[in-house]
């Protein structure tokens, strides 16, 4: 359906595609092990570990818009004497044999918050575990048309919160600052109960309130997303200040609420194809 890029070194027919209003679907062709959830979303230029760092799981994204391209062979053949130009990333084949055999008129937007919902569906990931393993993740799509919107609003929800865009409030989630006051940096990290301690070069100690074990050990691709971003601070002794807490306590919070969205997507039930 969507036209995608194996990622390596950053190649100027997907640079472009990010330097107006976009977004990116990031998924890999491979897995190494039982367990799928090598998805994840983008709004810039990303590299090929996004996903995962396990061998042979190399990130591939999908642009939900191209600009001035122009479909030659079934693949792409892109030219960019106008940035404007803007187009849905979609195959002929998609268009033809899925939406306009529709009995409403879905946006992008809306396609891909679809697709993205089921792929953040535990039944999903289950039933389809054995050709998730070995080929890019092929997505049944809804022609009920209340069940198609009811996937894309969980689905834009995911968005979203993975973009750290309209991410709600959450009053159980608090952060005690501990005597921080200004730059400091982050020498060990701990999670004990619903608690995240953080402790600092200076001997102080960073407190976060409200984070349950599942979202502390939640993860997409290869990677627990609260882990991976405090220890990559750590080995690289990068100052931090009060408005990189704020960032994590908005990942926390995004976290928490990507478990939520997905046990609602749960209760969707089983997709109408026909």
């Amino acid at each position: 359906m969507l036209w995608y890029r194996r990622l390596g070194r950053p190649a100027e027919n997907i640079v472009t595609h990010f330097e107006k209003e976009n977004v990116g679907l990031c998924f890999t062709r491979q897995l190494l092990g039982d367990k799928w959830q090598n998805v994840f979303v983008t709004d810039t230029i990303i590299d090929g570990c996004t996903v995962s760092l396990k061998s042979r799981e190399w990130t591939y994204i999908a642009p939900l818009y191209f600009y001035n391209g122009k479909e030659h062979k079934d693949m792409l053949e892109l030219e960019f004497t106008d940035k404007g130009a803007k187009y849905a990333n979609f195959s002929q084949n998609f268009i033809q044999n899925y939406i306009k055999k529709l009995k409403f008129e879905p946006t992008p937007e809306e396609i891909l918050a679809y697709i993205y919902a089921v792929l953040h569906s535990a039944s999903y990931r289950t039933k389809y575990i054995e050709f998730l393993k070995t080929d890019f993740p092929a997505v049944p799509m809804a022609t009920n048309e209340a069940q198609f919107r009811q996937y894309a609003s969980l689905g834009q929800q995911l968005i979203d919160l993975h973009l750290l865009k309209n991410v709600p409030d959450d009053a159980d989630i608090r952060v005690s600052l501990g005597g921080v006051d200004g730059f400091f940096t982050i020498k060990s990290i701990s999670h004990r109960g619903e608690m995240l301690y953080l402790e600092t070069t200076e001997g102080k100690t960073i407190a976060y309130s409200g984070v349950p074990q599942a979202a502390y050990d939640f993860e997409i691709g290869s990677y627990r997303p609260i882990e991976k971003w405090l220890k990559y601070r750590i080995k690289d002794r990068v100052t931090l200040d009060i408005a990189d807490l704020n960032h994590l306590k908005q990942m926390l919070i995004a976290i928490k609420q990507t478990i939520e969205v997905m046990a609602e997507i749960e209760k969707v039930g089983e997709l109408s194809q026909r």
